[in-house]
């Protein structure tokens, strides 16, 4: 197999090539690719699919009827239908999609639509058809997130920079895909009737819509362009943006004064597949992933078809230099492990990362010797030792006022790095979050 030789090896800057994975013989299309929605399959073994066929849909309407829609990445028949671990370890039924035939999408021109004829009403069920899911944080159908949204006043907030400072996904296609991005999300606003339009950019890298992109898409929105001081860690979570726009407008009686965590808040690969969705009639089958660790001879930015495995992922970036030890998804710092190869890359992926045995601490964890050191580190002033403690059962005397408090977490995992004894700190308060959500 060729593999992609024009990637830096080392990510100490930003990353500045990409190419198209290589299409795999088979792709395995998990049937739930958002937060907590398992899709029925619309196929059975032995037929035939198209590129972007839709082949799997929500079992039942979540909140507001806009789940996203599951297409078939690549052509080809369906060989079986089996269940498969997904990337965050759960497990779902899965269509096996052997390639035959002909493309729809992939090499053919494109053919853009003038998407402001449409009215919001078509464009958010246009972004639901096309199976688009937001993935600024948990992997949720944007057009049910743009439904949910009752204030008076909508902003969308798009972020040009990762939040896990270990991955260069989202800040690779916004300096690479600037007008695209910028497009997308002046489709998003129009779908959602935004009031404004923020952007957050890196102060390292600079704004990468220029004023020329941002008046060329941004016209008929007020639009704010807010630095974060990316050198920091957290930064671009959901609590940090809102901190920082706040802490900007303070006393200038702006529009954007009053925002708060119930806005719209996107990524630039969100913006991106709307883009391509609406302007281009694209479904979302594919989705761009950076591919690195101390593992691989090179690493680089990855466009990947859903389906792909992770195995032959990594066989693109050349032989192992290390034994696999772990392979961690979207980020050292937030990320999850996956359970092996030959996972399947889904809408949720935004990093592989490929550790060996030297680069992983002891995964035994002992009880916690009360250091503070969690609540120290804590940007949101949460006590996470007690709030670990409430969820094994270990103190059931502690006060409903500080178990809510978890609604605050971010889930930055800071207080992981620092726990002396390797509590899964940051996992169980995310456990008690869903607790306390469906009380």
């Amino acid at each position: 197999m060729p593999i992609v030789s024009n990637f830096n090896i080392t990510e100490k800057t930003q990353l500045k090539y990409s190419a198209r994975s290589y299409l795999p013989q088979q792709a395995i299309v998990p049937f739930m690719q958002e937060e907590g929605c398992r899709c029925r399959a619309l196929v059975k073994v032995g037929d035939t699919v198209s590129e972007g066929q839709i082949i799997a849909s929500p079992l039942s309407i979540i909140q507001n009827g806009y789940s996203a829609n599951i297409h078939a990445p690549l052509p080809g028949i369906v060989q079986e239908i089996r269940s498969v671990s997904l990337p965050d370890g759960k497990c779902a039924d899965a269509a096996v999609i052997a390639v035959k035939g002909s493309f729809s999408f992939l090499g053919k021109k494109n053919f853009p639509a003038e998407w402001s004829l449409f009215s919001p009403e078509s464009l958010q069920n246009m972004i639901a058809e096309k199976g688009i899911v937001n993935t600024f944080s948990k992997p949720n159908s944007l057009a049910s997130e743009i439904s949910r949204i009752k204030s008076a006043k909508k902003f969308v907030v798009l972020r040009l920079f990762d939040d896990d400072p270990s991955r260069q996904t989202d800040s690779f296609v916004a300096s690479h895909y600037p007008a695209q991005v910028a497009e997308g999300t002046a489709i998003i606003a129009t779908a959602l009737r935004s009031e404004g339009i923020i952007l957050v950019t890196s102060k390292k890298a600079g704004s990468v819509i220029t004023t020329e992109i941002a008046s060329r898409f941004f016209e008929r929105f007020p639009h704010l362009c807010v630095s974060a001081d990316t050198a920091k860690y957290p930064c671009g979570f959901k609590q940090d943006l809102v901190r920082l726009i706040k802490k900007s407008q303070k006393g200038t009686d702006s529009v954007f004064e009053n925002i708060s965590h119930k806005e719209l808040f996107i990524d630039p690969e969100t913006a991106f597949a709307v883009y391509e969705a609406v302007v281009c009639g694209i479904p979302m089958t594919s989705c761009f992933v950076h591919v690195t660790g101390d593992c691989l001879g090179v690493s680089g930015v990855l466009r990947v078809s859903i389906g792909t495995t992770m195995g032959f992922l990594a066989s693109q970036c050349g032989r192992f230099l290390h034994k696999v030890s772990k392979i961690v998804v979207n980020g050292l710092y937030v990320g999850t492990i996956a359970p092996g190869f030959d996972v399947p890359i889904t809408k949720m992926v935004k990093s592989v990362t490929f550790l060996p045995v030297f680069e992983l601490v002891d995964p035994h964890y002992a009880s916690c010797v009360r250091c503070g050191e969690c609540r120290r580190v804590c940007p949101e002033n949460l006590y996470p030792d007690l709030l670990y403690s409430r969820l094994k059962g270990m103190d059931k005397q502690i006060k409903k006022e500080i178990l809510e408090t978890s609604l605050l977490c971010s889930s930055c995992a800071l207080c992981n790095s620092v726990c002396p004894s390797r509590l899964p700190l940051s996992q169980s308060i995310a456990l008690l979050k869903k607790e306390l959500k469906y009380e």
